[in-house]
């Protein structure tokens, strides 16, 4: 299992387009779960491995998500079915020593800005990781995860591989592909006040980041890219305000940084503030927010952080607006500390809990 992230202050300048960039994010309890079944050969006794039929092929995929189960062969790239092509490249990358069933569950509902096509890519390559007794850390998982969401022909930065891996409050510095993660440690009061105060509101509708990207890289290419560099140097200077403010204990430094972030987007491209942000935006304002910023590329559906007053009855009754507001719902989630991580158990003689005589 791994987790999703939000507030991704720096966002955007983790990408090949951009080459440098700096970013702040933090991991939430929401989580990506993949299960891997092995069937091995010579396995006796009795348990979930005798009372399901082993696949045919290489790998039987389960995706819960859309409902679809279908089989492949992983050691002929050039013949992948080409479904989910993500799923299908990393389990190419990192083939299973026997015949398995690889199930990918629907808990996280992906087009929310969250970053959880990546949050499911990490989960599924530490699975597959383990599976193959390899030990791979969370900076190797997360590019390793990064590389097969390129490689399915999607555009995306590394930071969001780097969350979902880690877990935690991070300091990312990017010089892309390349990254290096920091923890960010601020003091137990103002981390307990940030996860009071820190809301990530969902807008209910699912958004495709690739596009978004493919619309700003036309930009840098048009007679206007230069005010696209310019953007990104304020989204640059925003993650690193946002990470010198939790290190110095600074809440309201934070929402600052969260404001110039969501202003710079703006004026890189007026497309990735959707009128859903605007409109939460002069929600978040009347009830005395310290600043908001759209979650991942922006544009149409997805979420936005926003750091809400340190008032609880103002913070109470922006959740309430938030709440009468439908679609839109504030989502119920603490942060993560953990980031990814695997759990092996021995089907043979020890079921998963739950699956007794299934």
């Amino acid at each position: 299992m791994a987790p999703v992230r939000t507030a991704d202050v720096g966002g955007w300048t983790d990408t090949w387009f951009a080459r440098t960039g700096t970013v702040c994010n933090i991991a939430l309890a929401q989580h990506a779960t993949v299960r891997i079944r092995a069937w091995h050969p010579d396995a006796g006794g009795g348990g979930a491995t005798r009372r399901r039929r082993a696949p045919s092929g290489g790998v039987r995929l389960v995706v819960a998500m859309s409902g679809e189960v279908y089989e492949f062969e992983p050691l002929d790239a050039s013949a992948l079915p080409g479904r989910h092509p993500m799923l299908e490249a990393a389990v190419a990358a990192l083939p299973p020593p026997t015949p398995v069933t690889v199930e990918v569950g629907d808990d996280v509902v992906l087009g929310g800005g969250l970053g959880g096509s990546a949050a499911v890519l990490v989960a599924l390559v530490a699975a597959l990781s383990t599976l193959r007794d390899e030990g791979r850390g969370p900076l190797d998982l997360a590019r390793l995860a990064h590389r097969c969401e390129v490689g399915a022909g999607r555009e995306a930065g590394v930071q969001d591989h780097i969350a979902a891996a880690f877990g935690g409050i991070s300091a990312i510095e990017v010089a892309y592909p390349d990254a290096a993660r920091a923890e960010v440690l601020p003091d137990p009061s103002t981390r307990s006040a940030l996860q009071r105060r820190l809301l990530t509101v969902s807008f209910g509708r699912a958004h495709s980041s690739s596009d978004v990207h493919r619309e700003v890289i036309g930009r840098l290419s048009s007679p206007g890219g230069s005010a696209t560099l310019v953007a990104l140097d304020r989204i640059r200077a925003a993650g690193r305000a946002a990470i010198d403010s939790l290190r110095d204990d600074d809440l309201e430094g934070y929402g600052r940084a969260l404001a110039e972030n969501q202003e710079a987007l703006r004026s890189m491209h007026p497309g990735t503030i959707s009128n859903d942000a605007e409109e939460l935006g002069r929600l978040a304002a009347a009830h005395g927010a310290a600043g908001w910023k759209v979650n991942g590329a922006g544009g149409a559906g997805g979420s936005m952080a926003v750091l809400a007053s340190a008032d609880p009855q103002r913070r109470r009754a922006f959740a309430d607006a938030v709440a009468a507001r439908a679609p839109w719902r504030v989502l119920d989630v603490s942060f993560d500390d953990d980031g990814v991580r695997t759990r092996l158990v021995d089907a043979t003689t020890s079921p998963p809990a739950g699956e007794a005589g299934t």
